[in-house]
């Protein structure tokens, strides 16, 4: 794409062409506003549009306009103008929350058309709708920017802060507005010098990356981390297609050079630029900075930047969705990933971080269902090439054959399962809280149906199918949605612990695909599985099987469902159970736990004395202070090494609880303790 010249003086009208084209845009959105899509004037407009994009075009590979508050941004510089179409195309844009407009040159009439149709029946707040459904009619020649518009008069007062340093305004503008699908900006030769030292310059590029995100913070309060990550995406990106060509050795060194810059910057800034950008095409035969960053990511950097992700940006944001599709081609097969979140899972349970799991257990099942939507689409494929071929051979089926095939679509399963995908259909499609307070309850009620129905038929697998997307939905709402309570009341605890039953029955690996269906049901009734699993766990004849890690980490996952059915346990279990069940209440971090714990610091067996004495340390359970303060201050006329260890024990558990009460009964026997026992209390203050 050419670029302004540059000095030139701002002008205040945009190229005749420009302008004839946005009055050609505006002529068939109000007409498709008007009239049915298949209306003649209709028609008319959307041809003559069409023919006005190509004379716009001038030879460019994309057409890019951009959206500020009044005026149009096009090749560089600001246009404003009292243009009624111009004024038009603004105010349209604003208000569906758009802020900029690529058009490729290769995009077909009826393409063009299908684009001013949505745009036509879109309405104010409605631009997630827009956004989806431009993925949804396969529209891959228009892109649309859904930033904040005042996001380019941010950028215009920034350009123009860098043009009174020396530099060109109109030339800053391109690098930190354009997204790079729209061309590569054409530079003079004293402009590419000066963009291949600022390449080669990781404190300068530091410098002046922190410098735009500062100035974009102070001149447009407010602004969020996603759309200051896109500018420096944009940026970023510019610099290095417009700095000319570059061997594989300088685009690893400026890949690491951004990588080092990113390091320094806050968390959700980082995220959001790492997936502001979406992965590159499979022709792309250069990998951008971006990807040879991600490329080079340790797998724990890799998964840690999803679940981060997840987190800062949410599940439907653009930038999760490009950092899935980015890992998912780094390992190649997602069951590579899902495994290295298996293991982050499994190690936060041994390392008693089950405030995590959570977090982890949803984007497990985010990975497995990108997963399955990839082997459905493969399938179709095959499906669509084994019909293109059968009609290639001319053997057509068989009229029998035909007549099984609709009637097994006709069957009651069938028809369930098509029920049960529209129902599903239409709950993605609630975008607006309006929209799930009318229809969200009476679309899970019929879920509800289907599920009890499943469940009474013994269809224990098409139940758990269901019950994982209901899983999904879920976690897209508020923890006190009402929807929640009223999902936990689906099915009674006798028939849930059934499905368990039946489902465990089929297990043989115990992986995150297997367990997929199991996961999300624990999760959904955690009241309900508790005590099935707390049961299944200590049944288990070793803790290290694939079985016995999976339940560690469910079971640690439930939080305060756990407490109850823990408790009871506890206070009832034979010995054999105990240490297992005393590892558990260590691995939730519940304090609560504590009185159950301390009931058995009068068990027979010091082996599980000591246990719970480790596990009332690793709480943090000040409750214990006075029971455990009896156990070091016991004196005996005979005093075996096994109780003396074990109060030596004892003394360092106090030390780690460290509250005043626990480092007052060390310091009282640091003073009046007598042997090893009171060295110990010493060093541990």
């Amino acid at each position: 794409m050419g670029m302004a010249a540059e000095n030139s003086p701002r002008q205040k009208s945009p190229p005749s062409l420009i302008v004839e084209f946005v009055a050609a845009f505006m002529r068939s959105l109000n007409a498709g506003r008007l009239y049915a899509t298949g209306h003649e004037l209709y028609k008319r407009n959307i041809q003559q549009l069409f023919k006005r994009f190509r004379e716009a075009l001038q030879g460019r590979q994309s057409l890019f306009l951009g959206c500020a508050k009044d005026a149009l941004f096009f090749d560089g510089n600001f246009y404003q103008t009292r243009d009624t179409h111009l004024n038009h195309f603004l105010n349209s844009f604003h208000s569906l929350g758009i802020s900029h407009l690529i058009v490729d040159k290769d995009i077909a009439l009826e393409e063009l058309d299908s684009f001013v149709a949505l745009v036509a029946g879109t309405h104010q707040n409605q631009e997630n709708e827009l956004a989806y459904a431009l993925r949804q009619e396969n529209i891959r020649h228009v892109s649309l920017g859904m930033l904040d518009y005042r996001v380019f008069s941010t950028a215009q007062a920034i350009a123009a802060r860098f043009a009174q340093a020396g530099d060109d305004e109109a030339f800053w503008q391109q690098l930190i507005l354009q997204p790079a699908t729209a061309g590569v900006v054409t530079l003079t030769p004293d402009k590419m010098n000066e963009l291949a030292r600022l390449l080669e310059d990781t404190e300068g590029l530091r410098r002046l990356l922190t410098q735009i995100d500062r100035d974009m913070r102070e001149i447009h309060h407010g602004i969020s981390a996603a759309q200051r990550a896109t500018m420096i995406s944009n940026l970023l990106l510019n610099l290095e297609k417009s700095a000319g060509e570059m061997d594989a050795e300088k685009r690893g060194l400026f890949a690491r050079r951004v990588g080092t810059v990113l390091s320094s910057f806050e968390l959700e800034l980082r995220i959001q630029i790492l997936g502001a950008i979406p992965p590159e095409s499979p022709d792309d035969h250069v990998e951008g900075a971006v990807c040879q960053i991600i490329r080079a990511m340790s797998d724990k950097e890799m998964v840690y930047l999803l679940l981060d992700a997840l987190q800062v940006s949410g599940v439907k944001s653009p930038c999760f969705t490009n950092l899935l599709k980015r890992a998912i081609d780094k390992y190649h097969e997602p069951e590579i990933l899902l495994g290295l979140v298996r293991a982050e899972m499994q190690l936060a349970t041994q390392e008693r971080r089950p405030g995590s799991l959570n977090q982890w257990q949803h984007l497990e099942q985010l990975i497995l269902e990108r997963q399955e939507i990839e082997e459905f689409n493969a399938q179709y494929s095959r499906n669509i090439e084994a019909l293109a071929q059968s009609v290639l051979i001319n053997h057509p089926l068989s009229e029998k054959d035909e007549m099984d095939r609709l009637a097994s679509t006709l069957s009651p399963d069938s028809l369930r399962i098509a029920k049960t995908r529209l129902v599903l259909d239409l709950i993605r499609e609630l975008r607006t809280e309006k929209q799930k307070e009318i229809f969200l309850e009476p679309l899970m009620k019929a879920l509800r149906e289907i599920v009890v129905q499943w469940s009474e038929e013994g269809k224990t697998k098409s139940v758990g199918n269901v019950l994982r997307h209901v899983f999904l939905i879920l976690q897209s709402l508020p923890k006190d949605a009402p929807v929640r309570k009223s999902v936990q009341s689906w099915l009674t605890k006798e028939e849930i612990q059934g499905i368990l039953k039946n489902l465990f029955g089929q297990c043989r690996t115990f992986d995150s695909k297997e367990m997929a269906s199991i996961s999300v049901i624990c999760q959904i009734f955690p009241e309900k599985t508790a005590g099935f699993l707390i049961d299944r766990l200590v049944a288990l004849e070793t803790e290290k099987t694939p079985q016995a890690l999976w339940l560690l980490t469910a079971l640690a996952s439930m939080g305060p469902n756990l407490l109850k059915p823990l408790s009871q346990r506890l206070r009832s279990a034979p010995e054999k159970a105990l240490p297992q069940l005393i590892s558990l209440a260590e691995i939730s971090m519940d304090v609560q736990l504590a009185r159950a714990l301390q009931d058995l610091l009068d068990n027979k067996d010091l082996q599980i004395r000591t246990l719970v004495v480790s596990a009332l340390a690793h709480l943090k359970a000040e409750s214990a202070v006075p029971r455990l303060a009896q156990i070091v201050q016991e004196k005996s006329w005979f005093s075996g090494r096994k109780l003396r260890s074990f109060q030596m024990h004892t003394a360092r558990a106090l030390a780690e609880i460290g509250s005043p009460k626990a480092r007052a009964v060390l310091r009282e026997l640091a003073e009046q303790g007598s042997g090893e026992l009171q060295s110990l209390c010493q060093q541990l203050l």
